[in-house]
């Protein structure tokens, strides 16, 4: 028997209906995110009593593994007799209140404080009451200390995992990747990258991508974006570059012109309509840049929150998100940083590709081939990230006027942590700015 929650104006403070509300919503309409959480929350924990008996309706059906829709839920509701002439509507309305599942995980986290208020509220009320009718102090100290800490080992049990619990959050992952694998990873649309990485750019995980000054950092990772952007949303924070210097190299890209004569006004009328066409192509893509940045990390946060079905963002570069102060040196800085974007990442469930810079010093060696430990200032940036690529050109050290247009450019997978250590060699054009398969 599900508790009932407490009625009563003193109690209306202890609940979001505005969230309960929206979880069923977004499990009505994407059945994917209706394991996690169920995973996450019962019915016990819904407050509003018609929200309570939609979501003991869904939990039940999880449990059977029957197929979940507005539909079939109405018709359990009718069967249990806890349908009226309402209900269909409300169902709808339940769905037309969420438009994404996305938020759901910020939403079960809203329920779950409430639910742990009101047991807080319900304990002091347990105190008051004995202190009103005059309970043996020590007594009381005691009750009162065990029912506290019985809610903190409560708390405790959900964050330590036991084996048989870890194994079932196991599975219900698997069976939501297998109908989704883009759950798990989102392909970068090169298919020896994504193979190197282990299956592509792992969700819940940050990737760098280094180079030295003018290796092409900003062009390999528009191209990915670009190719990812075909099938879902990509947040690209352009730090470096004004929206439109990336426009005039995602139309060079498309149209294989020169990107500087794209940018400066330098195209024929025979080149510009070749060029409008490509706008037009371009206009389905589904890229979406940011070139000013004022609140750092947290803004990144509430701008890819404030985006249904994210599918990756970039941040070109990581020197332009790190904050120092007196008391914090570059490299404590970019630490923080670092572990800043490891958890967002996390906690957006979406990977992110960070560029980053390697030394120019590190040039001068005999060798020209980059490695990890030539990040500057890395702090731990190799270490919280799931990946970790190296750009380089033999061309890129050629003298300016012997430099050429088109020539291999090598992805040194360096680090990857579902996948192992590789090299990738693609088709570097550099007056277009495009990236290709051989």
């Amino acid at each position: 028997m599900y508790y009932v929650p407490e009625s009563g104006p003193e109690f209306t403070a202890l609940y979001s209906a505005d969230a309960e509300r929206s979880v069923i919503g977004s499990m009505l309409i994407d059945s994917a995110c209706i394991p996690a959480v169920c995973s996450a929350i019962t019915p016990a924990d819904i407050y509003l009593t018609p929200n309570r008996d939609i979501f003991e309706a869904i939990y039940s059906m999880q449990a059977a593994g029957q197929t979940i829709d507005a539909v079939t839920v109405l018709n359990t509701l009718r069967a249990t007799g806890k349908a009226d002439d309402h209900t269909r509507d409300y169902l709808v309305s339940l769905m037309e209140l969420t438009p994404t599942a996305a938020n759901v995980k910020e939403y079960v986290e809203i329920i779950k404080e409430d639910r742990d208020r009101r047991k807080l509220r319900r304990i002091a009320d347990e105190i008051y009451d004995g202190i009103t009718s005059r309970k043996d102090a020590r007594a009381l100290s005691a009750e009162a200390s065990e029912a506290l800490n019985s809610l903190s080992v409560e708390a405790d049990e959900k964050r330590v995992k036991s084996t048989v619990s870890a194994l079932a959050d196991w599975y219900i992952w698997h069976e939501t990747c297998k109908r989704d694998p883009s759950k798990a990873y989102v392909r970068t649309g090169y298919e020896m990258l994504d193979e190197a990485l282990g299956g592509g750019l792992s969700c819940g995980n940050f990737f760098v991508l280094a180079g030295r000054p003018g290796m092409g950092k900003t062009t390999v990772a528009l191209n990915i974006a670009e190719r990812i952007a075909r099938r879902a949303p990509v947040l690209f924070f352009s730090l470096e570059m004004s929206t439109i210097q990336i426009t005039a190299k995602r139309i060079a890209r498309e149209t294989g012109y020169n990107v500087s004569h794209v940018l400066t006004g330098r195209l024929s009328d025979d080149q510009l309509a070749k060029a409008t066409e490509a706008m037009r192509r371009l206009s389905t893509s589904q890229l979406y840049i940011v070139d000013e940045l004022e609140g750092g990390i947290p803004e990144i946060e509430s701008i890819a929150r404030s985006m249904p079905g994210l599918g990756c963002i970039v941040i070109d570069q990581l020197s332009y998100i790190t904050q120092t102060s007196d008391a914090l040196s570059v490299r404590d800085a970019t630490t923080r940083a670092s572990n800043a974007i490891r958890r967002l990442a996390l906690k957006l469930g979406v990977p992110i590709l960070l560029l980053c810079q390697l030394n120019r010093e590190s040039a001068a060696g005999k060798s020209k081939r980059p490695n990890m430990a030539q990040l500057r200032e890395s702090g731990a940036v190799e270490q919280d990230a799931g990946g970790v690529i190296l750009l380089h050109r033999e061309g890129y050290y050629s003298d300016a006027e012997q430099r050429p247009d088109t020539e291999d450019i090598e992805l040194i997978v360096d680090k990857a942590r579902f996948g192992g250590p590789g090299t990738v060699k693609l088709r570097w054009d550099g007056r277009a700015g495009s990236l290709d398969d051989y």
